[in-house]
């Protein structure tokens, strides 16, 4: 087309109205286009605005060390008003001991932070909230407070921006990181008067209730759950009576080993492992309950997010009952130290009877208590028996050890030791198998 035709064209009106339209639509685009740009710039200018607010306890230099959150002031009318019923139940001088109290959450994701909510909504004064998570479109639906537009915020911020807006006047510290045998000191500075304990890496676990025991904190714990949904197996005890939980007893046992034994509650459920309805998670029959999972993390059984709130209701209520000094009947736990003592004199009066080819310097009061209930669940591994219990040696041609030590009741351990010949030659191979399998569990836990 020659310059000509092209001038020619540009002056019919026809050609003008559509050009004039298709600018005006091209302009209008244009604008549209600059508009939501602008908006979605205000928007993300907030919501760093936002997150920026949240952070601003933390010095630039270290994040990692947080500033105290300074108490907005509160009417004390108001807040006798707020925690009035609390009152009733627990009394003025209950719920003043609340108010007193400190507190320090480890792990505030699907349990912990249905603990620290509840814990500041009857009046404890000071919470320290430690997690290094972030809130994920994942875990969003089982985290107490977290909304959408939290989802990609630590856990800890989370809880710390939605908590001052119900319980303004008291005192949260949010620490964005994970508790070690490095960070014990300064985590839990100032004698607390509780650490409860809702993480689910094993060994973060053992090293912060080892902590407590040493430094005489008083601790409680939460087992996993995973893979559980009846609230009516939710039990609470001391770590010593949690032996129908298989994930609390390898806390148990590797806690035990360092010498803490028990004055340490565990909230933890009896339910076995439920079946699941797709393919990704672990079928119930594929889960070892007795497995150590690689580097003491839990498999990835999902969690019934009203089961995990059960979890810290309960550990929540129960400190509160604690700190508050309101007495509760818990369920008789019977009286083991007998036991133990009995059972050790038992084991030195049989090792002194009999003549062993192998030495040996025996074994303490709580390492045979940790044989009765840790490897043989408080019953003879040959016939089931819970009554007239004795501990002796599975080979006496091994020293005494604690995986070389059987369970039986008194009578089936006389004719062990009285027996001739090899084990293959008195006992069922499918026997000998099973106490192998109990000796081949404990190196497991402990290599």
């Amino acid at each position: 087309m020659n310059l000509e035709n092209l001038t020619h064209l540009l002056k019919d009106h026809k050609v003008q109205v559509l050009l004039t339209a298709g600018v005006s639509s091209l302009v209008t685009a244009l604008t549209l286009l600059r508009l939501q740009k602008a908006q979605a710039e205000r928007i993300s200018k907030k919501l760093k605005a936002e997150v920026k607010e949240d952070y601003q306890e933390y010095s630039v230099e270290d994040p990692l060390l947080p500033q105290a959150t300074v108490a907005a002031a509160a009417d004390d009318r108001l807040l006798r008003e707020q925690f009035s019923r609390n009152i009733a139940f627990l009394g003025e001088e209950g719920v003043q001991k609340l108010r007193n109290a400190s507190v320090v959450i480890v792990g505030c994701g699907s349990i912990g932070s249905w603990v620290a909510l509840m814990l500041l909504r009857s009046g404890v004064g000071s919470v320290k909230i430690i997690d290094h998570g972030e809130v994920t479109r994942e875990t969003m639906n089982q985290h107490a407070l977290a909304t959408v537009e939290d989802i990609g915020i630590p856990n800890a911020v989370v809880l710390k921006k939605h908590i001052r807006e119900i319980v303004p006047h008291a005192k949260v510290e949010a620490v964005i990181d994970s508790f070690s045998k490095d960070t014990a000191s300064w985590m839990l500075e100032g004698q607390p008067d509780y650490v409860l304990d809702c993480v689910q890496d094993l060994q973060t676990k053992v090293d912060l209730l080892k902590y407590c025991h040493d430094h005489q904190l008083r601790a409680i714990s939460t087992s996993y759950a995973g893979g559980k949904a009846d609230p009516s197996r939710i039990q609470i005890s001391d770590l010593s009576d949690t032996f129908d939980d298989p994930w609390a007893r390898v806390l148990r046992r590797k806690l035990r080993k360092l010498g803490v034994e028990n004055n340490i509650g565990m909230i933890h459920s009896i339910e076995k492992p439920t079946e699941f309805k797709t393919g990704e998670w672990f079928a119930a029959g594929e889960y070892d309950q007795y497995a150590i999972y690689p580097e003491g993390r839990i498999p990835t059984l999902p969690t019934f997010g009203t089961l995990a709130a059960i979890f810290g209701m309960s550990m929540a209520s129960w400190v509160i009952c604690e700190l508050a000094e309101h007495k509760v009947q818990p369920l008789f736990v019977k009286q083991k130290d007998n036991t133990f003592s009995k059972l050790k004199r038992d084991l030195v009066a049989r090792e002194e009877k009999n003549t062993f080819s192998a030495s040996s310097p025996g074994l303490s009061k709580s390492e045979a208590g940790y044989v009765l209930e840790e490897l043989w669940r408080s019953r003879s591994a040959l016939s089931g028996a819970l009554d007239k219990l004795a501990l002796t040696r599975w080979d006496r041609h091994q020293p005494l050890t604690i995986q070389n030590c059987i369970c039986l009741t008194v009578e089936e351990a006389d004719r062990h030791d009285n027996m001739l010949g090899k084990l293959e030659d008195n006992y069922p191979e499918e026997f000998i198998r099973f106490v192998q399998s109990r000796f081949a569990e404990e190196r497991k836990i402990f290599e």
